[in-house]
């Protein structure tokens, strides 16, 4: 089969961890999710330990430059797919408008 990887990203405070937790309970509903931390490296930790991307299914980050996300991963996996969340109308709490998908 395909390998696949999700990146669940979106901004502090907006309660993705609810998302991410859906989908993992779809995937690998007794693991826990992996978290790429927005600093430097950007490194993947899982349950305090830096780890692979294969690690988990499933990334949450708050790191929003999507693109550069799939420049990194794209080799490493057949796919990689991005789930992204927003909530309400502060800037602090959106991502970037050009990869949003316009409401009808």
């Amino acid at each position: 089969g395909k390998s696949f990887h999700i990146f669940q990203a979106s901004p502090p405070g907006t309660a993705s961890v609810v998302v991410t937790n859906w989908l993992m309970g779809l995937f690998e509903p007794d693991q826990h999710y992996s978290f790429m931390v927005n600093q430097k490296g950007r490194p993947i930790r899982h349950r305090g330990e830096e780890v692979p991307a294969d690690t988990t299914i499933v990334t949450q980050t708050h790191y929003l430059d999507l693109m550069k996300i799939y420049k990194r991963f794209h080799n490493d996996f057949d796919e990689v797919f991005f789930v992204v969340s927003s909530r309400g109308d502060s800037e602090e709490m959106r991502i970037n408008p050009s990869v949003e998908v316009p409401a009808d």
